[in-house]
Parts: structure tokens; C-alpha cells; sequence
């Protein structure tokens, strides 16, 4: 890595780097791959791509980053969700009451270990996109996609998440936005909140149907009496 002190600045302002990498097996290192809040703790990886920066300096490699990787993580434990206790909670559940408010308690704690994550990225002059991201597990995969940036390390990121059964349970999303250290999280439960909510108005179509009938069969013994 050549990069320029003042007197150099002259002699190297065009002067970039070019980089073809490509690393196999790599132990994932917490350090490099957490925030405060979420983070990938374990696994291991592979990373295949290429990138081209100024050497002008140190600051100049992620103003001016420019290039794309391919990436794979086998048995990923990620830290800071905890889709399991969400998956109990939907198959339990009998109405939307709370419902945003639970996903999103345990969209901040607990961790998740997928059967691995793959992800292809992209810079341009520091600003990233990650695209075709997936975790997938056993009984549940998580799609995401999003940018930020490498200069002051910020993040915009969707999260689809979608349980492999029962079919007809509607997935749901949620988004992280700011600090990569410490994002602010949304959720979005529509899809759950409508089926619940077509559920519990069919059980109250049904109970008012039986309270009906009901009433008609005591009227109709009254009449008989008179």
C-alpha cells in the first residue's frame, strides 16, 4: 500500500491502486464484521473481487474506492435478531395486537445462526450497493439489499424475511438506516396484520352468526309459549 506524504502529493495525485482479491476459508473476526448492535460473531468466508483507489492517502481510498466482491459466509451466527422467538410468537398468535411492536423487541436482541450468506457488492467513489444479498437457514431466509457510505460509514438496508412454513404465512420486512454502528431499525408487519386481522373478523362474523341464531331459537320457544 503506497501512500503519499506532502512532499510526494505531486509526484502520485494520479496514482491509484488496483487490487485483484481473493480469499478462501477466512475465520470471520468479529471486530471487522460488528457494530454495536448487530454484527456477524462467527463462520467462516470467501471473497472474490477487485477494487481501484487513489494512494494519494489514507482518507482518499474510501472517498475515491471504486469496485465490486462477491462474497460467501458458511454457518454466519448473526448477533442482534432473534427470528425464532418471532417465528413461536406468528404461529401462536390470534390477532395483530402488538404484533409490530414484538418483531421489532426481537429484531434487537437474541442471534440467529443461517446455513450461510451470500452477498455481492458494489463501490463508486466510496458510495456502496449491496445487491442479491441472502441469509438462508433451515426453516427461514432473509433477502436484503441496500447503499451507504464509506466516508462516514453510514447504511441504508431493506430486510425480507419469509419462513419456509406453513405456506400461508406472510413474510414481513424491516429496514436498519444510519450509523452502521448503531442503525435505527423499522419494521413492517402489514402482511401479518392483515391476515390477522381477516382471521379475527372472520371468528367474530362466526360468533355473531351463533349469537344470532341464538336469539332466534329462544324467540321462537317464546312464541311457542304464548
Amino acid at each position: 500500500l503506497h501512500l503519499c506524504d506532502r512532499r510526494q502529493r505531486q509526484m502520485c495525485i494520479r496514482d491509484r491502486m488496483n487490487t485483484v482479491f481473493s480469499l478462501k476459508q477466512a475465520p470471520v473476526n468479529p471486530a471487522y464484521w460488528s457494530g454495536r448492535k448487530y454484527g456477524i460473531k462467527s463462520g467462516v468466508f470467501d471473497l472474490n473481487g477487485k477494487f481501484s483507489a487513489s494512494a494519494e492517502s489514507y482518507d482518499t481510498i474510501f472517498n475515491t474506492l471504486k469496485g465490486e466482491a462477491d462474497v460467501l459466509v458458511s454457518n454466519p451466527l448473526v448477533e442482534g435478531i432473534n427470528l425464532k422467538a418471532i417465528y413461536e410468537n406468528l404461529l401462536q398468535r390470534r390477532s395483530s395486537e402488538g404484533l409490530t411492536q414484538f418483531v421489532k423487541d426481537n429484531l434487537q436482541k437474541g442471534s440467529e445462526t443461517f446455513s450461510d450468506m451470500k452477498v455481492r457488492m458494489a463501490a463508486d467513489n466510496g458510495h456502496y450497493t449491496v445487491e442479491e444479498g441472502m441469509f438462508k437457514g433451515n426453516d427461514v431466509q432473509m433477502a436484503f439489499h441496500g447503499d451507504g457510505s464509506l466516508t462516514n460509514w453510514e447504511m441504508n438496508a431493506v430486510f425480507d424475511v419469509k419462513y419456509a412454513q406453513p405456506d400461508y404465512l406472510p413474510g414481513f420486512s424491516f429496514t436498519l438506516g444510519g450509523s452502521m454502528e448503531n442503525p435505527v431499525l423499522e419494521a413492517d408487519t402489514d402482511a401479518l396484520a392483515i391476515m390477522y386481522n381477516s382471521r379475527q373478523a372472520e371468528v367474530d362474523a362466526q360468533n355473531r352468526a351463533k349469537e344470532e341464531a341464538e336469539i332466534a331459537r329462544l324467540q321462537r320457544l317464546m312464541n311457542s309459549c304464548l
